[in-house]
């Protein structure tokens, strides 16, 4: 059964490709509705049918970024947003910003966001 939503409130799709899995989340406005995991190897898509305004996209599986962005941009009629130290208002002072995880750029952006600085943050993966 396919999930069928529409709403006046914005509805973004978030994106979280592991090393393990892929965590999807559909918000409604601030309001995280729905989840889904599926393993990363799979790369199985969520049975849904819904009205997006954004998809914003978090990985650090870089082989499975293709495929899924081709299909988001077909499925939804949206193009997704990368996470890159590009785009995360945060200061990243690496010499290489290619080097951060997109998961820690998000995880840190968030903290600070939700805490203010300074703030710690642990996030144990997979590749922990």
């Amino acid at each position: 059964m396919a999930l069928f939503l529409r709403y006046n409130t914005p509805m973004l799709f978030a994106v979280d490709i592991g090393n393990t899995n892929i965590v999807y989340g559909l918000f409604r406005g601030d309001s995280l509705i729905r989840t889904w995991r599926v393993p990363t190897g799979k790369l199985k898509i969520p049975d849904i049918d819904f009205e997006v305004t954004g998809i914003v996209v978090c990985s650090v599986v870089p082989k499975v970024e293709a495929k899924l962005k081709k299909y988001l941009s077909r499925h939804f009629k949206v193009k997704p947003v990368f996470v890159s130290a590009s785009n995360v208002p945060i200061k990243v002072k690496l010499k290489d910003k290619k080097a951060i995880g997109a998961d820690r750029l998000v995880n840190a952006y968030a903290a600070l966001k939700l805490y203010g600085a300074p703030v710690v943050v642990v996030d144990f993966g997979t590749a922990t």
